[in-house]
């Protein structure tokens, strides 16, 4: 099953009228409390107005609680089940006698209370907290494709920088579409297809964090494969366009070949250097934060391209083009981290 969750800066506003409901619905309990006492009157209407937020609350868990991912959904909405929780406490532990004002002694309606008024703080602070960053696409129930088309409909309407970027939303679904599917019951795979999606924004706003440990480890292991083999050092395009080594390895076999800090690279695979890094598919640099920053910094991302074996061709000290086969040493990842 789909195990996503989008979040992005806007309201959610019907978790905002649930905690408004809270808050109002605590001052109106305590308003009519003050009545009955006052009155004499009965407390059974008011204990069971007690139980509503709890009930709406129940229901909203249901509805917006996140699949597998239980303690960001009570980080996200505790506070305010909390205050509902705190309401209904109240009203089981406020007792009276045929109209008479008689109340428990002990702790449990004081605690009661407590939890209700901190419940009540809390959810204010939910209400400010939920416009910044708030769940307001949830696909953790639905497979990969479904979540794919909740996913793209939640940027449909909220990213909005969609008509700038002349995004068409028809197009980029239907091209995901075959990546989500062939990735059905593999979260490696479904992580693979996220960070082919995220890629097609070109925005560093917009990324995908694994929130499970097995999230986690599926998305290490698709980034180490992704990133490929380690020949000693690392890439980087100047100004000029001119594509330099750099973070060259001390004792390396590129270093004994004559690669150091800012050496030029004019050939990787036997293809021109700058034709292969255009042409790279290279998911790892999707983070990037406009199109223009992605092809600056891609480079690094694709020095960890190739097989075992590499053939790397450069310009020496006296300006000479030097071709020497690489070996890789490990996994790239090592060093992009």
């Amino acid at each position: 099953m789909g195990t996503i969750a989008i979040y992005l800066i806007t309201t959610e506003r019907f978790t905002m009228l649930l905690c408004a409901l809270c808050i109002i619905w605590f001052v109106v309990m305590a308003v009519c409390h003050h009545i009955i006492r006052k009155k004499k009157l009965t407390y059974r209407w008011w204990r069971i107005s007690g139980f509503v937020p709890f009930a709406v609350c129940i229901v909203h868990w249901c509805i917006f609680s996140l699949k597998g991912i239980m303690l960001l959904s009570l980080e996200l909405y505790g506070p305010m089940y909390l205050a509902a929780l705190g309401l209904a406490l109240w009203a089981v532990f406020e007792k009276n006698d045929d109209g008479a004002k008689k109340h428990t002694a002990g702790i449990m309606p004081v605690l009661a209370g407590v939890i209700a008024i901190g419940g009540v703080f809390a959810s204010l602070i939910i209400i400010d907290v939920v416009k910044m960053n708030v769940v307001i696409g949830n696909a953790t129930r639905k497979d990969y494709a479904e979540s794919l088309n909740v996913m793209t409909e939640e940027m449909r309407e909220h990213y909005v920088m969609s008509d700038w970027k002349g995004i068409n939303y028809e197009e980029l679904e239907a091209e995901m579409l075959p990546y989500f599917e062939k990735a059905e019951g593999d979260p490696a795979g479904y992580y693979e297809a996220l960070l082919r999606y995220t890629s097609e924004f070109h925005d560093g706003h917009i990324w995908v964090m694994p929130m499970t440990q097995a999230g986690a480890e599926a998305s290490t292991e698709v980034e180490k494969r992704l990133a490929g083999n380690d020949y000693g050092f690392s890439l980087f395009t100047v100004d000029t366009g001119e594509t330099i080594a750099v973070n060259v390895e001390e004792g390396s076999a590129a270093e004994a070949a004559g690669i150091h800090a800012g050496t030029v690279i004019t050939r990787w695979g036997g293809d021109n250097i700058a034709e292969a890094i255009d042409n790279a598919d290279l998911l790892l640099c999707s983070d990037a934060p406009v199109e223009a920053n992605e092809k600056m910094v891609k480079p690094v991302y694709f020095a960890g391209t190739g097989g075992d074996r590499i053939d790397v061709s450069f310009l020496d000290e006296a300006g000479a083009e030097q071709t020497v086969t690489l070996t890789s040493t490990g996994n790239y990842y090592r060093r992009m981290n």
